[in-house]
């Protein structure tokens, strides 16, 4: 089978694709730019997912059977702009894709959408998304991954034999990535200096993006079941941010204080259970991938 990545360049994109070479697939690196370097064994293409022709193109030559689309816009702030190129490279990009895989081989999509798609913070009593909790997103990237979402489904029915699977992630931690609270917990804790915790009770579930490659390419192995399926993905130790701190603190061997603020709690927990019986996700235990982070931030900087 071959396994067509977009987004391959990217920081989900470039896990999925080793995760893939390390497996012994044949894998399409599909990036905007030609600024990615993948190695021996993989197809390089380069096309923008809004050009239909340049997609034909490469859909023509590699006739991929799966395509995991990791292709995304993160928003870098709420502006009127960014709202525009989340929807050029969000919705317009995805339906350009999907049109031109339904002209070829394609017979499965491996969606990576957000926890963004459910409504602001998860109910205090539940403290917990499923994947029946309700979706009507507060931000216009949930929205727009919802969105996408639905066209995934329409493209899953338009045809016998296709089917689609969406995974919801959670927020991804992990190399190269320099952002995210994960990052800035043990970079303060490294360096000795106070770690702010502006909302300590704030809790999350925290995914590793290794893990998150892990999902995608069982998603895309999945033998059985509804053509349509949407799964949660995150990792299996939702926890607030004062233990996340601590937590940080002990692997680091570090005495930096935890300075706690009084802002108000957020919640934002997934429930993962039919992630693990129907796909066979086993997320890395949060101490082990934290430790694995760690000594990482060590050896790069």
């Amino acid at each position: 089978m071959t396994v067509l990545v977009t987004g391959a360049s990217g920081y989900l994109g470039r896990h999925v694709v080793c995760h893939l070479v390390d497996q012994g697939r044949a894998v399409v690196a599909l990036q905007r730019g030609k600024d990615g370097d993948f190695g021996d064994g993989v197809a390089v293409a380069c096309a923008d997912l809004r050009d239909k022709d340049a997609l034909m193109q490469v859909f023509h030559s590699h006739e991929p059977e799966a395509v995991i689309h990791c292709a995304a816009a993160i928003p870098r702030e709420i502006t009127v702009t960014e709202e525009v190129r989340s929807e050029a490279d969000n919705l317009d990009a995805t339906r350009t894709l999907l049109a031109v895989a339904a002209r070829h081989t394609t017979r499965r999509i491996v969606f990576a959408s957000t926890i963004s798609v459910y409504t602001g913070d998860a109910d205090v009593h539940a403290d917990v998304y499923t994947e029946s909790s309700v979706a009507r997103p507060e931000g216009f990237y949930g929205r727009h991954k919802l969105a996408a979402e639905a066209m995934c489904d329409e493209w899953r029915a338009g045809c016998a034999g296709r089917s689609c699977v969406i995974l919801r992630f959670a927020g991804l931690h992990g190399a190269p990535r320099k952002s995210g609270v994960v990052h800035a917990f043990i970079a303060r804790a490294l360096e000795g200096e106070p770690i702010s915790v502006s909302a300590p009770q704030s809790r999350y579930s925290l995914l590793n993006v290794d893990d998150a490659a892990v999902a995608a390419l069982l998603a895309v192995d999945r033998p059985s079941g509804p053509s349509f399926r949407v799964f949660n993905v995150a990792g299996d130790e939702p926890c607030d941010l004062a233990t996340l701190a601590a937590k940080v603190l002990t692997l680091c061997g570090s005495r930096s204080p935890i300075a706690p603020g009084d802002g108000e709690p957020r919640y934002a927990v997934m429930a993962i259970d039919a992630a693990r019986e129907e796909l066979g996700f086993a997320p890395t235990p949060l101490e082990v991938w934290l430790q694995r982070e760690i000594d990482q931030f060590v050896v790069l900087q």
